[in-house]
């Protein structure tokens, strides 16, 4: 038995001297995973920058193919692998190859450096896009990249969107629209009712920011029956990758290629589809 417990018991007694120890274990814990954790995501994002550089900060694979980032890294930078590689958020971008030609324009909340704002343009999937970042660094950076992409004629950027963003669209905009939302939780806040309403012609994409609770998500089911009377919903998850399709990785090690696909998600994340009835 330590000594430190030793002395504990004796100058606390056994209850107060175990909580003690127990606190102190958990610290050690915390800050050995937290290193761990650490020295992961710096390893991660030097695997990153290596397929940045290898691709020439270009997407290589997928729908958004040719997109082109600007050298500096406002996005996670442990994320961009999985961008050039076609990877990430694979099911929402393969939805969006979906969707009927009428659909014309992508209004996004939550455009970070333009993943979708600028990707989508390039891939010839919308005429315009509306960006809402609250950020002003990426704010700068989704204005770089359109010029870099040579899309700057067909983007318009925003800074923080309002609760009724949908106002400054019309009736026949919006019908023409298609909707990304990535706000951090605060879609609970966004959508209603009422909103889902103002945009029942509008197809929408929605991060949902909600970690299961006994498998069960109130706030998320609130937000489908809200828009139980206008959209149909479809749920959309992270499913399987196949990396043997890339030979620009097959000189890495298994635990390597696997975390270039990693999407630094603390829970398995979830997007609900909404499409007009």
């Amino acid at each position: 038995m330590p000594h430190e417990f030793l002395s504990q018991l004796k100058d606390r007694g056994p209850r107060r001297a175990a909580r003690h120890a127990l606190r102190q274990l958990i610290y050690k814990l915390e800050r050995y995973v937290g290193t761990e954790e650490s020295s992961l995501t710096k390893h991660r994002a030097n695997l990153s920058r290596q397929i940045s550089s290898q691709f020439n900060d270009t997407i290589q694979y997928g729908p958004f193919r040719g997109l082109k980032f600007p050298s500096s890294e406002t996005w996670i930078p442990t994320d961009r692998a999985a961008m050039l590689l076609g990877l990430y958020e694979q099911e929402v971008v393969e939805a969006l190859t979906t969707l009927p030609s009428t659909y014309n324009a992508l209004i996004n909340l939550g455009a970070g450096d333009g993943y979708y704002g600028i990707g989508a343009l390039v891939a010839g999937m919308f005429q315009r896009s509306y960006c809402y970042e609250t950020n002003l660094t990426r704010q700068q950076t989704l204005s770089v990249s359109a010029v870099l992409n040579n899309v700057e004629n067909r983007i318009v950027v925003h800074g923080t969107a309002q609760r009724n963003f949908y106002d400054a669209f019309s009736d026949d905009q919006l019908s023409q629209s298609v909707i990304i939302i990535d706000i951090e939780g605060s879609e609970f806040d966004f959508l209603d009712e009422h909103a889902f309403q103002a945009m029942r012609k509008s197809v929408l994409f929605v991060e949902i920011h909600e970690r299961p609770r006994d498998d069960k998500t109130p706030r998320t089911n609130k937000l489908k029956l809200d828009a139980a009377s206008t959209h149909a919903v479809t749920e959309l998850t992270t499913t399987s990758r196949d990396l043997s399709k890339f030979p620009e990785l097959r000189n890495l090690s298994d635990t390597d290629r696997w975390l270039l696909c990693s999407e630094s998600r603390k829970y398995l994340m979830v997007w609900l589809r909404f499409d007009p009835l």
